[in-house]
């Protein structure tokens, strides 16, 4: 009788080729459904500009509308399957939190929502990829804004930052409807979500970026007490010369 035990690894080595193969594929999907979808936007907005009755106008905009939610679709699976490496640098996640926090406050308070940062006096440079985690923290505060717009139109959105030990807390809190229990335990998983107009992979998205930083994506929440999500980022003390030099 021939023994398996050599052959422990091929089911994981072919599930693993089978993946990259469906990922491939879902790429290849994604870029030629971008196509006709970005003709179809185009071709309703000119459309848009050419009707005068409201009722026509109100159709098309309905395709506009429900063209882009497509479009965000797409892109987030296109993110999902495009593991890309972090390109890290030494970061002041201050610095990075009170541009992110800017870019916001232009546009929130015209949903009567209130952003604003609690920042620890002291933020140890660490070396993470300012881009990444910045989609992190946009995704985040984005995710408490729908919560609070679909609760009660209002609410406040909160960015603070700790520092622990080897270890950096960023939590991004808000006063909203919370996350159920139930939800809170699958809320990370891809495709899961509660929202209108979303896939379900932003969290998960975030999740492993926050994993290949070392760090991690955590969430505490009560129904009707709003949540809180918390990244933990380990502090990286060792900066090369040239950013030592600066």
């Amino acid at each position: 009788m021939t023994s398996l035990k050599g052959d422990e690894k091929a089911p994981r080595q072919i599930r693993e080729k089978r993946n990259g193969k469906s990922e491939e594929l879902l790429a290849e999907l994604i870029h030629k459904l971008n196509n006709p979808l970005t003709a179809v936007l185009g071709y309703s907005q000119i459309l848009l500009l050419k009707l005068t009755g409201p009722d026509f106008q109100e159709d098309v905009e309905k395709i506009i509308r429900e063209a882009g939610r497509i479009s965000a679709i797409l892109r987030e699976l296109s993110d999902y399957i495009n593991k890309r490496e972090p390109k890290k640098e030494a970061v002041d996640l201050n610095e990075l939190i009170r541009k992110t926090v800017k870019n916001k406050s232009g546009e929130l308070p015209l949903r009567n929502i209130e952003i604003s940062s609690k920042l620890a006096p002291v933020m140890p440079l660490t070396r993470v990829d300012p881009v990444q985690i910045q989609a992190v923290l946009f995704n985040l505060i984005e995710n408490a804004e729908q919560a609070l717009s679909e609760f009660h139109g209002q609410g406040k959105i909160t960015v603070k930052t700790k520092v622990r030990g080897d270890h950096i807390k960023i939590i991004v809190s808000d006063d909203g409807p919370g996350i159920s229990e139930p939800n809170s335990l699958k809320i990370f998983n891809p495709l899961f979500t509660t929202k209108k107009g979303k896939v379900g992979l932003g969290l998960s998205i975030s999740h492993r970026i926050l994993e290949a930083h070392g760090g991690k994506l955590g969430v505490r929440s009560k129904q009707t007490k709003g949540a809180s999500f918390i990244i933990t980022l380990p502090v990286t003390r060792e900066l090369d010369e040239k950013e030592t030099e600066k």
